[in-house]
């Protein structure tokens, strides 16, 4: 039977646009064909997702689970080994993954790796960059000083010496292209929207590289928004790897965008919501969260189902690449994945590859094996003939 399926996206319940649904039976050689108007559904209660469509007056239901593969992918609830073979045709409003410009136009180090013109990281020469690449956002890292000035930089020492332990006057010697991040909203184009990555350090990460004393969190962290709500401009998100930082953060500016980063590494952190995307997905609805990013590795595997755990909860997703970075990738595979899973946002060191990437993907194939009993009392009840 071929099922013509004309319908919308939406959230939390996964709508494809121009979707076919093709199920192929194991009885006889000319499969019987079916062409309908009705909305077909996928919804996800505890994360299984079930496709509902009318059929002759009646509503029948198909638990599945999804997962990209390519490039082809099939349905195949067991045991009646019928086929399902889902064809998604991606329209221009269907269009979601947003790519973010990591440290504006890319990391110093990815362009030297990648031999791509230099174009220093944190800049407003990369973020202008970035923007005329094609990307409405750009990822910037903020730190403080001293003397409590909001500067733009990545890492927590320079020379030696933590950020927040020199002057702004010390850190400009020490830095090319120093930038205040109260400069960031007047010297750049106001189309240029922002997702401010917060540095905090960890408690792991202050024995690691022997930082000391960090800043005191909510000072620091009532600064920036003192600058945000003078000079706010533009969108922002703001976001942070420190959980106590993203969440005084939501409980002090409620109606902000506020999104919690997590490597999801087990038994790295002390802070065990550090630890797994899941306890990520726990503390951002706790805390009221607009969304969580990760490592584009901790969902790869199975991305329609991470996606819809996601969503599910009513957050949305940014995965950014670096422990891909270290070994070999396949960018294309994995940015069609992202695209046609639902992933948000991609924050990425190559813009037009992303863009290019995208703009290349013209349909996506889905599937994944399933065994239910209560998929095949349908089946014994649902004739095909």
């Amino acid at each position: 039977m071929l099922f013509v399926l004309q319908v919308a996206r939406v959230l939390p319940a996964l709508i494809f646009n121009g979707s076919f649904i093709k199920i192929l039976t194991t009885e006889g050689n000319n499969p019987l064909m079916l062409e309908t108007d009705e909305i077909a559904k996928i919804r996800v209660p505890d994360f299984y997702a079930i496709l509902t469509f009318t059929y002759r007056g009646r509503e029948v239901s198909y638990p599945i689970i999804r997962l990209l593969e390519r490039p082809r992918v099939q349905f195949t609830p067991f045991p009646l080994r019928v086929e399902f073979t889902i064809y998604r045709v991606l329209e221009d409003d269907d269009r979601h993954l947003i790519p973010i410009g990591h440290r504006g136009s890319g990391s110093d180090e990815y362009r030297r790796n990648n031999r791509l013109p230099y174009i220093p990281e944190n800049t407003l020469v990369s973020y202008e960059k970035a923007y005329k690449s094609g990307s409405s956002w750009v990822e910037l890292d903020l730190m403080i000083t001293s003397d409590n000035k909001i500067v733009v930089t990545h890492n927590f020492k320079i020379d030696n010496t933590p950020v927040w332990n020199m002057t702004y006057d010390q850190f400009k010697a020490r830095t090319s292209s120093p930038i205040l991040f109260e400069e960031l909203f007047w010297k750049l184009d106001a189309k240029i929207n922002l997702d401010l990555d917060i540095k905090y350090p960890s408690i792991d990460e202050i024995e690691e590289q022997n930082l000391g004393t960090p800043p005191n969190l909510e000072h620091y962290m009532d600064l920036i928004l003192d600058t945000i709500r003078r000079r706010k401009n533009r969108d922002l998100i703001l976001s942070s790897f420190e959980p106590d930082a993203v969440a005084y953060l939501k409980r002090t500016a409620p109606d902000l965008n506020v999104f919690f980063l997590t490597e999801a590494l087990p038994d790295k952190f002390t802070d065990s919501r550090r630890n797994s995307f899941a306890n990520g997905i726990r503390f951002c609805i706790e805390n009221d969260l607009q969304g969580i990013g990760t490592d584009s590795e901790v969902i790869s595997a199975n991305p329609v189902n991470e996606v819809a755990m996601v969503h599910g909860a009513g957050l949305q997703l940014v995965v950014y690449f670096w422990r891909a970075n270290f070994r070999k990738t396949n960018y294309v595979d994995e940015i069609i994945k992202f695209e046609c899973a639902g992933v948000d946002g991609v924050i990425t060191d190559d813009i037009p590859m992303v863009r290019r990437i995208i703009g290349n993907t013209k349909y996506c194939l889905y599937s994944r094996p399933n065994k239910t009993d209560n998929l095949a009392d349908q089946l014994q009840s649902f004739s095909l003939s």
